[in-house]
């Protein structure tokens, strides 16, 4: 986490909107255009999790496909964000979508509260505490409205 240059932290980003997807997929971006996209926060259908009282851990979370991964390391995004607690299925074996992105040194950004949040373009400002040889820290997190 001491190693991550903030500029790639803060920005213009795109929220996209996928309510009814149980896997993010590369044909989910069939209508966006990634080479026009530097940051990226899924708001799915995890969103509505935030609500329950009390909150309970749901095993069926959206989360994003190795396929998916590789589709926005190809179209050079630097953060990926997601409205959950991990980018990986919870069925995945040895997390490859955090090892994609990592590997391509891409930001992971997990258990992002977006019920509020319309899709659209924002400014993105994330914060990680700053760790020394950190592989993960907690963050505040703020999209302004453009």
């Amino acid at each position: 986490m001491d190693l991550i240059p903030l500029e790639v932290l803060l920005g213009p980003v795109e929220v996209v909107h996928l309510p009814e997807a149980k896997k993010i997929t590369e044909t989910d971006f069939k209508n966006i255009n990634l080479s026009q996209i530097e940051r990226i926060l899924f708001k799915t259908r995890n969103s509505e999790f935030w609500d329950e009282k009390p909150l309970e851990f749901h095993e069926d979370f959206t989360a994003l496909t190795p396929q998916a991964a590789i589709t926005l390391v190809d179209a050079g995004i630097k953060v990926v964000g997601i409205d959950y607690f991990s980018l990986d299925l919870f069925t995945a074996k040895d997390l490859p979508v955090h090892k994609i992105l990592y590997e391509a040194n891409i930001i992971g950004v997990e258990g992002l509260d977006l019920r509020q949040i319309s899709p659209g373009n924002y400014d993105l400002i994330c914060l990680p505490i700053k760790i020394w040889k950190g592989d993960g820290a907690p963050a505040r997190v703020l999209l302004l409205e453009k």
